[in-house]
């Protein structure tokens, strides 16, 4: 199966993601948002939960998508690669019971949207356009979820790593933030709720919390412990004689990740929530774990590891 996925054909990668999300479909629990009378999410609590299984089931399908069209358009491997999306799905599901659709998953949407934007900035192009729709992408991940306004910072931080300094620029995100406000204040005042809409939308943390178990955290901390460490082995092996186009993107991608790490430090430490705010590093880890997957000289080992991973998450998931 693995093999198969390192193919060029995506076929076996839309295959092997609908089989994963069936079969795990009699353990979702798709009641995130019952009870709920939080913003962005109150009419969700009207929509039938087989209805939210199959738009659960879609956003996580397309997040994929996204994440191996960006892989592939980038200069990260040297082919076309379909095994991110389907890592990314399958660290997703880790926790059956938070269900496919979980409001970390819409803004990982989002942020993916937005990295695909930033990851199209070029060192001799005019990149206005993309920083603008990054931005917007990021503010709607952090109206959906308010530990992602963390990521706010990264159009900065990947215009300093790619392109030469053009002030203009900087400003974009700026711009960007003007134009999200005057709709959201409008937006409120029409509602009527401006008073009670910040308190409403920190709750959000304390509200949407994941349902971590102890045994599938093992698992999880097992298989991304030895691949990605395996993965920085590699990526610095390949560094020292890959383009500047290369270094700039795994640059990039390796800031992505660590400030997904410090937005799930801020969640614990700061806003005291139990959502540890952790998917949102599924992200930049799917693509990051991918290395040794393609450039591992045994492979298989990782295959074999991977494979343990998904059938310890269906042991637990319905024996546990």
């Amino acid at each position: 199966m693995i093999a198969a996925l390192r193919s060029s054909h995506p076929f076996f990668f839309s295959v092997s993601s609908f089989l994963l999300l069936l079969a795990l479909f009699p353990v979702f629990n798709n009641e995130n948002f019952s009870g709920t009378h939080l913003g962005p999410y109150y009419l969700m609590r009207f929509i039938p939960g087989y209805l939210k299984y199959l738009i659960g089931v879609f956003v996580l399908f397309y997040s994929s998508l996204l994440i191996n069209r960006i892989v592939n358009q980038s200069v990260l491997f040297n082919r076309n690669f379909y095994l991110p999306g389907l890592i990314y799905i399958s660290l997703m599901l880790f926790f059956p019971a938070n269900g496919t659709l979980h409001p970390m998953a819409i803004s990982n949407l989002f942020s993916i949207l937005s990295f695909g934007h930033l990851i199209q900035v070029y060192r001799n192009e005019s990149c206005k356009n993309h920083i603008f729709k990054a931005c917007c992408w990021i503010l709607l991940a952090g109206f959906c979820f308010p530990s992602y306004c963390v990521l706010f910072i990264l159009p900065w931080i990947s215009l300093l790593i790619i392109r030469p300094f053009v002030w203009k620029e900087y400003l974009i995100p700026i711009l960007s933030l003007v134009f999200f406000g005057i709709y959201l204040i409008a937006y409120l005042l029409f509602f009527d709720s401006a008073l009670k809409v910040f308190n409403d939308w920190l709750s959000i943390l304390l509200f949407y919390s994941v349902k971590i178990d102890v045994r599938m955290m093992g698992a999880l901390g097992v298989l991304v412990f030895v691949t990605l460490s395996l993965s920085f082995k590699i990526i610095f092996f390949i560094y020292g004689r890959s383009t500047n186009r290369f270094k700039k993107v795994i640059k990039l991608l390796l800031v992505y990740f660590v400030l997904c790490v410090f937005q799930v430090g801020l969640g614990v430490f700061i806003f005291k929530s139990n959502s540890l705010s952790i998917y949102s590093a599924f992200v930049p880890l799917s693509i990051l774990v991918s290395f040794v997957f393609m450039h591992v000289k045994k492979l298989w080992i990782i295959d074999s590891l991977f494979i343990i991973y998904l059938l310890s998450l269906f042991i637990i998931a319905y024996l546990g």
